[in-house]
């Protein structure tokens, strides 16, 4: 009763258009007070013993945490990727062809007249797949 007494005379006090934004302020303030006062019940239930199965044990370095956050990581664009898949793809053709670039470069025009509309990729790993299905 004594909250919603102070919540009258509060609105008798204050002028009509800022009602609003005062119980809002005040309804946010409540609820920060409720999570403060929530934190220091768990922190208080975490101090009787035999209540720790309650809680899971996490270890980590919070400042450890912070410099990764704050770290800049380096960017890497979408074209770098594909590059290093593509060289990927060579070095494994080379390898199976032990090394011969002409007969890699004689599979992969068969492939292109074959399939032009394909990608560069989609051709290396179609001439690896069919060397390595030939193999087998």
């Amino acid at each position: 009763m004594a909250v919603l007494d102070f919540l009258i005379s509060l609105s008798n006090s204050i002028p009509e258009p800022m009602v609003g934004l005062v119980l809002a302020t005040l309804f946010i303030l409540f609820i920060l007070l409720m999570a403060v006062a929530f934190l220091i019940f768990l922190i208080l239930l975490q101090r009787i013993p035999g209540t720790g199965f309650l809680f899971v044990e996490v270890d980590f370095d919070l400042e450890e945490m912070i410099t990764r956050w704050l770290t800049p990581k380096p960017k890497r664009s979408a074209s770098t990727g594909r590059g290093e898949i593509k060289r990927d793809l060579q070095s494994r053709l080379l390898q199976l062809l032990n090394n011969d670039v002409d007969a890699a470069m004689r599979l992969i025009n068969q492939q292109r007249r074959l399939h032009p509309k394909k990608s560069d990729r989609w051709i290396l790993e179609k001439v690896i797949w069919d060397l390595e299905r030939d193999r087998n």
